[in-house]
């Protein structure tokens, strides 16, 4: 008995030291971050894009109203869709609060999306050709935050 308490011991003693020598590496190569995403005039005018993508979330602040509301009324064949919703029987989370969270969420991600690219815009290079669209696609981002900003002082 004592024999296999002591080996046991001497086991994890063995793969307590013979643990990892090095870190980690925390960051795989494979993940984009701000620092390898923008790295040209292009990658920032698709992020730019990207983020007028995101501007469906007018849909779901109608959406979201109407059945907060009296807008709307639910019929004999909905099935459940935005019932709760309509009953004010929702919370916070995404089980019954789906509707109401996610006319917030969109705007705040369309923030999001506007607020990495906008950083970039003047340390990418640049061919000669690209120089003017820089003040122009800046001009375009602030105006869609401030879009954004508004459409969640609305919501």
């Amino acid at each position: 008995m004592k024999y296999i308490k002591y080996s046991l011991y001497l086991l994890a003693v063995a793969l307590i030291a013979g643990s990892c020598k090095k870190e980690l590496q925390q960051d795989p190569p494979t993940v984009f971050s701000d620092a390898n995403a923008f790295l040209t005039f292009d990658h920032v005018q698709l992020g730019a894009n990207g983020a007028f993508g995101r501007y469906g979330a007018y849909a779901n602040d109608m959406y979201e109203s109407a059945l907060c509301s009296d807008e709307a009324k639910i019929g004999a064949d909905n099935n459940g869709q935005g019932a709760l919703t309509y009953r004010y029987q929702y919370s916070a989370d995404n089980t019954t609060g789906g509707d109401v969270v996610g006319a917030y969420s969109s705007y705040y991600l369309l923030i999001d999306q506007i607020n990495r690219v906008l950083p970039h815009i003047y340390t990418v290079t640049a061919t000669p050709a690209q120089l003017p669209r820089r003040d122009i696609v800046k001009g375009q981002l602030l105006a869609l935050r401030a879009l954004a900003h508004f459409g969640l002082l609305q919501a």
